[in-house]
């Protein structure tokens, strides 16, 4: 069996990916007004500065520029926020984003049917380029935050 070059699959699996992802996000936001208000979490690994910019900015804004995957089963997504404590660089963070499905302006779709790990948790895909406001923050253990 020939080896594909993974840049080449990155680049085949994108473009099927945003060939689909138009007709697919029309039933997913379809399906947004039938949602109610919800939690979703995200875990993500910080660097000592990046957790400093962070809390200095308590009440202000934070991006991310690319695709977020998260999962309205908090469980799945602190386990990976555990993971980090292994790594001595880097604090855990388990981001909650409270999404008022009806009202909301982020773009997001529900893509529970479609995700490869759809038994193990609801996951909601945001897209590109959105903007939260930073809540409040508090400590879960000794190197993990929420």
């Amino acid at each position: 069996m020939m080896e594909i070059d993974p840049i080449l699959w990155m680049t085949f699996s994108f473009k099927i990916f945003t060939i689909t992802l138009p007709s697919f996000t029309s039933n997913a936001f379809a399906e947004r007004e039938h949602m109610n208000s919800c939690t979703v979490h995200r875990d993500h690994g910080l660097s000592q500065t990046q957790f400093d910019q962070i809390i200095k900015t308590k009440g202000g804004l934070l991006s991310f520029n690319n695709f977020l995957s998260t999962s309205r089963d908090r469980d799945v997504s602190l386990a990976f926020v555990q993971s980090h404590q292994n790594d001595f660089d880097l604090f855990g963070v388990l981001f909650e984003i409270n999404i008022n499905s009806p009202t909301s302006t982020i773009p997001f779709a529900n893509v529970h049917d479609i995700s490869y790990f759809k038994e193990e948790e609801e996951e909601i895909l945001f897209f590109t380029y959105f903007i939260f406001r930073i809540g409040s923050m508090k400590q879960i253990d000794e190197n993990n935050y929420l």
